[in-house]
């Protein structure tokens, strides 16, 4: 009876492929559509157990993210393929790690999204973008403070405090910037929470342009300002219109502040998570406004 039982489990597997979901758990909306899909094509469906940048704070306690990501290698051996969320073309360390592993023992690597799909929508282009921004590197790590400037740009959207494409140098966005750095960063003996420095160099990236109100080129400007530079000169920004629309859109918003700080920053804890928005939502007014 027990060697019928086996005989009866190895069947249904023979029957249907077995297929590993691996991604960024930040694309949770996308990993459960895709598991069912894949569900109801006639495959069994292997997926994350933990949505570790989604809301599951249990993945960042101590040792539990090395264990899930050699758990997941497991359920890569257990699958004949793996199929990628690639939502707007970005993968992660974690995941290119998997799918190297996975191409080294034999299995089939399929994705959520073409490279065609990647650059055909806006979407994709600006995941592609936002995750290889052009960063200084000091003693070996890449300087934050571009990823943290566009995370405090992103709050301020959020926030009703940016509505249009022009985005300014104000003492508002420079006080954004520098709870983001408490929040991220923290205390640094290799970078400085100097916003002026981003803000400026984010006009070698192609969805940020500066603009001058003096007057005066922005390509006369040889050095970097400072703070007060940028405000004597009438130094501003303008993003794109379309990276403005999706930055509107709550859901879109989140996966690309998202991504920045899997790419760039440090996961705050928990507790500063939490803290934090009720702090801003109180002295919003006094400080943005």
């Amino acid at each position: 009876m027990a060697l019928k039982r086996i005989i009866i489990s190895y069947n249904m597997v023979g029957k249907y492929k077995v297929i590993t979901l691996c991604g960024s758990t930040r694309f949770k909306e996308q990993f459960l559509e895709a598991q069912k899909r894949l569900t109801l094509e006639g495959n069994i469906v292997i997926s994350v157990g933990l949505f570790g940048h989604s809301g599951d704070n249990e993945v960042w306690t101590e040792g539990t993210k090395e264990m899930l990501d050699d758990m997941h290698k497991r359920k890569i051996d257990m699958a004949d393929e793996i199929f990628v969320i690639n939502v707007g073309g970005y993968i992660g360390s974690s995941t290119r790690s998997e799918i190297e592993y996975a191409k080294k023992n034999g299995k089939v690597v399929r994705y959520l999204e073409s490279v065609e799909e990647i650059h055909s929508n806006p979407l994709g282009r600006y995941v592609e973008q936002l995750t290889s921004l052009k960063t200084a590197k000091i003693m070996g790590k890449n300087a934050p403070h571009k990823a943290v400037m566009l995370v405090s740009v992103i709050d301020m959207i959020q926030a009703g405090l940016i509505s249009g494409e022009e985005i300014y140098f104000t003492e508002g966005l420079q006080r954004m910037f520098k709870l983001n750095w408490i929040r991220y960063i923290g205390e640094s003996l290799i970078f400085k929470p100097v916003p002026a420095t981003p803000f400026w160099h984010l006009g070698n990236e192609p969805f940020w342009a500066l603009q001058r109100t003096d007057g005066g080129k922005i390509e006369d400007v040889k050095n970097t300002p400072s703070g007060g530079a940028l405000t004597s000169m009438g130094i501003f920004a303008t993003i794109d219109k379309e990276l403005i629309a999706l930055l509107k859109d709550d859901s879109t918003s989140d996966m690309l502040r998202g991504l920045l700080v899997d790419k760039y920053l440090s996961h705050p804890k928990p507790q500063i998570k939490k803290v934090l928005p009720f702090v801003v939502g109180m002295v919003a007014t006094r400080l943005f406004v």
